[in-house]
């Protein structure tokens, strides 16, 4: 069923490109058509994210069980292991995992990245990460960030996962 949403909005968009070329009537059939496949794609987006299970944590907030999970589900004090990257090499997926077993990362602080059209989102990233530093860290560290892909950042929506790595 889900293989028919993109498709009812392309012959939808097809459709009023149509009846605006042609003078055909046909207009409220195609805007029908539109609005019918974006309510569906957004009722097996609220289905996928009702099924996904949320983070297992203790009492302290920390992860109590390795869990695969969004990069945008890290929070400061997680501890996590890459499970999917991207095809140019960004960390797609992490295993959530106690931080008491053999991890990748912890993160140390999850910034909001205000949109500035002159900064791009990894400098605006680099410059949370680096202000959000712990003083106690040691200076061998190797410090690293994920961040908001530029769509996001540009929407408004940017966020970085700050992390160190052992």
């Amino acid at each position: 069923m889900l293989a028919v949403v993109p498709l009812g909005l392309v012959f939808g968009v097809i459709g009023l490109v149509q009846v605006r070329r042609s003078g055909q009537r046909g207009k409220a059939a195609a805007v029908t058509g539109l609005v019918a496949a974006t309510v569906w794609a957004l009722l097996f987006l609220n289905l996928a994210d009702m099924f996904t299970p949320a983070v297992q944590r203790d009492a302290a907030g920390g992860v109590s069980q390795t869990q695969v999970s969004s990069v945008f589900a890290l929070r400061a004090g997680d501890c996590f292991t890459v499970r999917s990257r991207t095809d140019d090499g960004g960390i797609e997926w992490v295993a959530l995992v106690p931080c008491g077993q053999a991890h990748e990362g912890r993160v140390y602080a999850t910034p909001a990245l205000p949109y500035r059209a002159d900064v791009p989102a990894e400098t605006a990233a680099r410059a949370a990460c680096d202000q959000a530093l712990p003083g106690d860290t040691p200076a061998d560290a190797t410090v690293s960030f994920l961040y908001s892909d530029a769509l996001e950042y540009s929407a408004g929506h940017g966020k970085a996962s700050c992390f160190t790595r052992p």
